[in-house]
């Protein structure tokens, strides 16, 4: 094992781990405007990628990314209203939410069918301090580093960001204090369905992804948001690179059969440790 070996790897994990930090970030959102987790958030990316993998033939791939991330952030309005009906019980929430992610990767199994959906953008790839990479996931990468710059922005540098976290901090002292708490919910899972959406592209421009990668996908995202906990929709970004790193340490280093297993033993260990801290998910003293 040398260190170029070591250095590749990390370099290809930190430009995984930038999308599933565009996870992470939407379902931490969810959770400081809710307190509670949308377990349909993989669905919402594997949906946006098979929508536009089977538009982009027929109407182009410009026409096919707005489908694809409309109809993602379609689907996180849904589940808005699906949490809302059930708000205050927030174990029957995360029940819905995990039958509705289910019920779109049956959607997905149905109309589009059951074969990879991938793509290549025919970039090339680029030579970096010996490293080969490809352009895509560079592009990949910058493409979310803008999308972390443009949370950060719209949650601590606008208007709107200030209701959202008014709303998520006490949602009854908002709107008593004037604040349509339910429409600035109603706009953030919209907003988390569109960056769900937009993840779903970069996969469908990487790696790709299956119907039935809803549920894992989700599952990766809760472990980079909880790595600094759920609160923090930026630390959850950098929680996906690290996650990123460790999974990619892992398929080049570790034997086939631990390959899968190290990154899931990671979350565990971070619950761990933040448990013997006394650290609740969220990210402060329980």
């Amino acid at each position: 094992m040398s260190a170029m070996e070591i250095l590749e790897f990390v370099l290809r994990g930190l430009l995984l781990g930038v999308t599933y930090g565009v996870i992470a970030i939407p379902i931490c959102l969810v959770f400081v405007s809710t307190g509670t987790v949308d377990m349909a958030m993989g669905a919402y990316v594997v949906l946006a990628a098979a929508i536009s993998f089977t538009l982009a033939g027929p109407l182009g791939m410009a026409a096919a990314v707005l489908a694809a991330i409309a109809a993602a952030a379609v689907v996180g309005v849904l589940s808005a209203l699906l949490m809302r009906r059930y708000a205050g019980e927030k174990m029957i929430v995360i029940l819905a939410s995990f039958g509705f992610a289910i019920m779109l990767e049956s959607l997905v199994l149905t109309v589009f069918g059951n074969n990879p959906f991938v793509q290549s953008s025919g970039a090339g790839t680029l030579r970096l301090a010996g490293i080969l990479l490809s352009k895509q996931s560079l592009l990949a990468a910058g493409i979310g580093l803008v999308l972390a710059g443009g949370v950060y922005l719209l949650l601590y540098r606008s208007a709107l960001g200030r209701l959202m976290r008014a709303g998520a901090d006490n949602a009854r002292g908002a709107a008593i204090a004037g604040i349509a708490v339910g429409r600035v919910q109603l706009f953030t899972f919209m907003l988390t369905g569109a960056l769900a959406g937009i993840a779903g592209l970069l996969l469908l421009n990487g790696p790709g992804v299956m119907f039935s990668s809803a549920i894992p996908l989700t599952i990766t995202g809760l472990g980079a948001a909880i790595i600094f906990g759920f609160s923090r929709p930026l630390m959850g970004f950098v929680g996906g690179l690290i996650f990123g790193v460790a999974e990619s340490l892992s398929a080049g280093f570790a034997p086939p059969g631990w390959a899968t297993l190290l990154p899931l033993l990671f979350i565990f260990s971070v619950l761990a440790i933040r448990s013997l801290r006394g650290s609740d998910l969220a990210g402060g003293r329980a």
